[in-house]
């Protein structure tokens, strides 16, 4: 070749047969008559404008790419032609053993007859009709041209693409039609579907109803439509990729058990159920709640708003603020929903009759809802009818700020720098809030290395952050990024407590309250042989009455004191370290504010084995809003989709007390093969054991919104999360939520509450996390006595009688002959009552002479070495 030219001057080239020169520049094909032999000739993306006479035996001509306006006569026996892309305004005419003519992109009006056509791609002209179509063609691609109408479809087609033109109908579909896309018509009816259809693209038409659809079909796109109802799905093993987006559809048929189904733009209130296999995506607007009875569908009817009613006068004006995170309760509980960010809420009915709805208020030191009694009626005779602006007017009674944290983790990883804590903070009270700050205080085992929010200052464990001011209703986040020492242990309790300042109730001093103030604060002596509890009385008043101080080993009450302590004044309750975990308890004087209820807990003290996880099995003391304390169990991973529940529960039986208020934490992580940019968390609420109008949404890993569902279900909605696939980015592949709930009142004694949650990532299938449970018991039940608590490498310390009353005898094995060994006994103020020594064999039998039950220790020493420790216990 030269000069860009074809070189014709070769002897060898008559026995070429095949001929490829694509992009090449080439401008003519002169001399291509000379390669006698040549059936396939592949000339596209050049710079030709016009072809010479071609060899006879031609059967496969690719001029794609090129500029040719017309084409001369084609070789008699030619199979295919591959001519798109150029500037052609009318074809040859065909020969019959044509089977393949790909001609789209270029300025057709028309196509000559087509006789042995097995496919066609015409897409991409000026095409207003089709010739007759032969029986043979099994593959038609016409799209975006100017059709108002097609030919009769043959038999054997397998595939039709007529996207983009201005057809109002379709012919008949042969039953051999595996793919129809017939997109962006003036459509408002399908013909019936063929049985072995797989794929239907019928999006942005006017059609108005589909037909019934083969149970074969696993796509189905027929968004931007004026679809108002669905036919019945084929069936419950129907398996399908259906987006139904911006249609005026109301209604779903029963959903079969692996359905991905897009809804985006729908006026879909509800949903008949919730296979186990399916996936839902909503364009970032939770999934609605389910309908009941399933087979009923119907529009939202009862709609309002609630808002910060400033002139008192029960009408919303446009100068009024709404107010998010309001629940409404429709008939005394029978329904629940909830007011969005912009103080709005929705709710439909399945049956016609009188509802009543009222708002839960969310501090009735704050707020009033005094307009109609807190209750808007509505009767509905019909399903069609509808109710708006139902609104509920708040009115402040109390101008206060009440300051709000919450702190939460998925996991604490041991030795890893990619833990977070989400910190949340606002104001929930009616006031501005000035000069707030946030202190928190980490476990000596836990090191802070970042913060979104930087710390202003730092006290020994205790880092400051300052927020300044925070308006009513406000709430806002941040992450700090910590590690875990490596020399912590598997299984240890890693706990962070946050305050945030000024602290307030809003509460008005009650005149009862004797104006003391208790705090519990444990601590181990240096010599690691000795536990401190200082109760102290850090108020401005005296404590009037009596109250009860209970000292915990493990998850068994050990035993009890009472205190009356003046301000200022302290108790010390004294404990010999074993090994195992200590928690002491005491109670605020009547009428306290707040909800305190002062506890401390030590771990990892004294000798191993240690007792682990006692702490997270108990509530801490955090009902307030000013602090929270959030405690997990140090581990070497995450767990991917998990529920738990804080106090997790004493024992196999998860026991908690009926009083408790549960914190759950909800983990989630990306396991897929993509991204996941939309979670969603579904969450049914034990409604008969939880006070759902207690609910409190608090920390997590990112942004979301809160709903709740008319049947006592909740969800949270983390949109444009991005949450990388694990493969690529582990650490950043988790997330999680945490809410506060309180249980109802008088649950009994054996009342089992269950929980678990669902999870859905984008168009992928459903999650389940695991079921977990915990169980309401009394204090009682908590109550074992136990004796052996501590004893050094060989030695074995058995104690009788215990419980005691006159003389205990004491044998050692493992004692070594003529070793001086000694018994003190205290009791649960550390103080000493009883000491006896001089004993020179591992056998020995005291007389105590104590004559109040109770519970006591004892300390065994060798050579004033301490071998050993229990507990006792004195009973007549």
């Amino acid at each position: 070749m030269t000069a860009n030219q074809l070189d014709t001057t070769c002897s060898t080239i008559t026995n070429v047969s095949s001929l490829i020169i694509f992009n090449a520049e080439i401008q003519n094909l002169t001399g291509v008559k000379y390669f006698d032999n040549l059936k396939y000739l592949d000339c596209h993306g050049n710079l030709l404008t016009q072809l010479p006479i071609l060899p006879a035996g031609i059967i496969s001509l690719n001029i794609n790419d090129n500029k040719f306006s017309v084409l001369p006569a084609l070789p008699a026996g030619i199979a295919q032609l591959y001519c798109s892309n150029n500037k052609l305004v009318e074809l040859p005419p065909l020969p019959p053993t044509l089977n393949l003519l790909s001609c789209g992109e270029n300025e057709l009006i028309s196509l000559p007859p087509i006789t042995n056509l097995t496919y066609l791609n015409a897409t991409g002209n000026n095409l207003t009709s089709l010739p007759d179509l032969p029986s043979a063609l099994e593959n038609l691609v016409i799209s975006d041209n100017q059709l108002s109408s097609l030919p009769e479809l043959p038999e054997g087609l397998l595939l039709l693409w007529c996207n983009n033109n201005f057809l109002s109908s379709l012919p008949s579909l042969p039953s051999t039609l595996t793919e129809l896309r017939c997109a962006t018509n003036v459509l408002q009816l399908l013909p019936d579907l063929p049985p072995n259809l797989l794929y239907l693209g019928c999006a942005t038409n006017q059609i108005t109803t589909l037909p019934s659809l083969p149970i074969t079909l696993n796509t189905l796109l027929a968004h931007d439509n004026a679809i108002t109802e669905m036919s019945p799905f084929p069936g419950p093993e129907f398996s399908c990729e259906v987006d139904i987006s911006s249609n005026p559809i109301q209604c779903l048929p029963q959903l079969p058990d692996s359905l991905h189904l897009i809804f985006c733009n729908t006026p879909i209130t509800c949903i008949p159920n919730i296979p186990p296999g399916s996936t839902f995506y909503n364009c970032n607007t939770p999934l609605p709640p389910l309908c009941s009875p399933s087979s009923v569908c119907i529009p939202y009817n009862i709609s309002g708003y609630s808002f910060e009613d400033l002139d008192a006068d029960c009408i919303f004006d446009s100068d009024e603020s709404p107010l998010a995170g309001r629940l409404i309760v429709i008939n005394s509980g029978q329904f629940y929903t909830s007011t969005d960010a912009n103080g709005y809420y929705a709710f439909a009915v399945d049956t016609a009759g009188t509802y009543q709805l009222s708002q839960v208020n969310p501090n009735d030191v704050l707020w009033l809802l005094p307009c109609n009694g807190n209750v808007q009626s509505v009767t509905i005779n019909a399903l069609t009818d509808t109710f708006n602006h139902r609104n509920f007017p708040n009115h402040v009674s109390s101008y206060c700020p009440l300051p709000s944290v919450d702190i939460a983790t998925a996991a604490q990883l041991l030795c890893s720098g990619n833990n977070i804590y989400s910190v949340e903070y606002g104001n929930k009270g009616t006031l501005t809030a000035f000069n707030t700050y946030i202190e928190i205080t980490f476990d000596p085992e836990i090191i802070p290395l970042s913060s979104t929010l930087p710390w202003t200052s730092v006290n020994g464990n205790t880092f400051r952050f300052d927020i300044g001011t925070i308006s009513p209703g406000y709430h806002d986040s941040f992450i700090i990024t910590d590690s875990i020492s490596c020399n912590a242990l598997i299984d240890q309790t890693a706990c962070v407590k946050a305050n945030i300042f000024p602290a307030s109730t809003c509460e008005p001093i009650n005149s009862v309250w004797d104006q003391s103030h208790l705090k519990v604060t444990g601590s181990c002596n240096s010599t690691n042989d000795t536990l401190q509890f200082v109760i102290k009385n850090e108020g401005e008043g005296d404590m009037i009455v009596n109250n009860t101080v209970t000292i915990y080993e493990d998850d068994l009450l050990m035993g009890s004191v009472t205190i009356d302590l003046d301000s200022g004044d302290s108790l010390i309750i004294k404990q010999p370290t074993t090994g195992a975990t200590y928690r002491v308890e005491a109670q605020q004087s009547a009428g306290h504010p707040g909800k305190s209820h002062p506890r401390d807990f030590q771990e990892l003290w004294g000798n191993a084995p240690y007792s682990l996880n006692k702490i997270i099995p108990i509530m801490q003391d955090d009902a307030d809003e000013w602090v929270e304390i959030d405690c997990h169990l140090i581990t070497s991973s995450y767990y991917a989709n998990l529920k738990s529940a804080q106090p997790s529960g004493v024992g196999p039986d998860h026991l908690i007390s009926p009083t408790d208020e549960l914190d759950y934490i909800i983990q989630f992580q990306n396991t897929g093969a993509d991204t996941a940019y939309n979670a969603l968390i579904i969450d049914t609420l034990d409604m008969e054991h939880l006070d759902i109008t207690s609910i409190q949404p608090g920390a997590a890993s990112d942004k979301y919104s809160f709903f709740v569902h008319s049947t006592g279900v909740v969800s949270f909605a983390f949109n444009n999360i991005y949450l990388p696939q694990s493969n690529l980015n582990e650490p950043g592949s988790h997330g999680f939520v945490k809410y506060k709930i309180r249980q109802k009142e008088n649950n009994t004694s054996g009342t089992e509450i269950d929980y678990s949650a669902k999870l859905l990532f984008d168009y992928n299938a459903q999650v389940n996390t695991n079921l977990g449970f915990v169980s309401i018991a009394g204090r009682d039940n908590l109550y074992m006595p136990s004796s052996h608590m501590f004893s050094n490498t060989g030695y074995e310390i058995a104690v009788s009688p215990n419980p005691f009353k006159d003389f205990i005898q004491f044998t050692i094995e493992g004692a070594a002959l003529k070793k001086n060994y000694s018994v003190t006994i205290i009791n649960l103020l550390g103080e000493t009552l009883f000491t006896a020594g001089e004993f020179h064999f591992g056998e020995f039998l005291i007389n105590p002479a104590i004559k109040e039950e109770g519970i006591y220790f004892y300390k065994v020493y060798e050579e004033n070495s301490l071998i050993g420790a229990g507990k006792l216990i004195r009973k007549e």
